[in-house]
């Protein structure tokens, strides 16, 4: 019989620790098929970037994947303690998901649970709790420059659930005239 010592060397990298995982918008622990989710956590990289369409679905050593279908998550932005993140659209719906979160080969799991529609608007950081809403010209409705009853606005939202036509992960949304319409009715209040 022969016996062989396993050698094992240290990572230079600790191990990453979640805290939270949340809808990038509102920040609730909910997140849905194809919406914009945000984990929190320590370790998660050694640098910060910001990424723009088609996202990539690792950076430096740091992915994001479902665990149950081992899908990768596109990344919009990685930092040493937020990743935001799309949820891929084939996310099993589901009391509680797994995230598998690797950096430089270390795995770290983050549990979120997973509904139909998780709804959330993106909001100025003012700290007033606004919205981020735009007249069609693009411009923004503020108090200097109110929205007019009957006025069509534009806001930014993520997690409506599905659309039809429906979107691919790591697909951004259309324009008019090419908008993806939620399936799901949609109830919008002010104030």
């Amino acid at each position: 019989v022969v016996i062989q010592q396993a050698s094992f060397s240290a990572s230079s990298s600790p191990l990453p620790v979640v805290s939270s995982i949340v809808n990038n918008a509102s920040y609730v622990g909910v997140i849905s098929p194809g919406s914009l989710f945000t984990i929190f956590a320590s370790n998660l990289a050694s640098s910060t970037a910001t990424f723009s369409a088609p996202f990539p679905t690792s950076y430096e050593g740091t992915t994001v994947s479902i665990d149950i279908n081992n899908t990768p998550c596109p990344l919009l932005f990685v930092s040493p303690g937020q990743i935001n993140a799309q949820a891929p659209m084939n996310t099993p719906i589901g009391s509680s998901v797994q995230l598998d979160i690797f950096v430089n080969g270390l795995f770290s799991p983050g549990f979120v649970t997973v509904v139909p529609a998780s709804p959330g608007i993106f909001m100025l950081s003012d700290g007033e709790d606004h919205a981020i809403v735009q007249h069609s010209n693009g411009s923004l409705v503020t108090a200097s420059s109110p929205a007019q009853a009957g006025e069509p606005v534009v806001f930014y939202g993520t997690g409506i659930g599905p659309t039809l036509p429906a979107l691919a992960t790591n697909q951004k949304a259309g324009r008019q005239p090419n908008l993806s319409i939620a399936t799901s009715p949609v109830v919008i209040k002010i104030n």
